[in-house]
């Protein structure tokens, strides 16, 4: 497998800038404890693992609790 020389690398980084994204501005409405939406637009978290809206999980005792929403409500505060 042949690799390409740092300094084409950094020429072809150049040659083809990224294109800026318009910013998104709003309130969020927070779908689950990874996803929010914010004027139509579907955000998710790069990186996180929650558990679904409505998800139940089970506590140290074994008693079942809204995970889920538990989630959802981290992220929204």
């Amino acid at each position: 497998m042949m690799r390409a020389p740092p300094v084409l690398l950094s020429v072809a980084l150049l040659a083809f800038p990224a294109v800026a994204a318009e910013p998104i501005a709003g309130r969020p409405s927070i779908t689950d404890g990874d996803t929010l939406v914010i004027r139509d637009t579907r955000i998710r978290l790069h990186g996180i693992d929650a558990p679904e809206s409505a998800q139940t999980c089970k506590d140290k005792a074994g008693k079942d609790y809204h995970c889920g929403q538990a989630a959802a409500l981290a992220l929204e505060s």
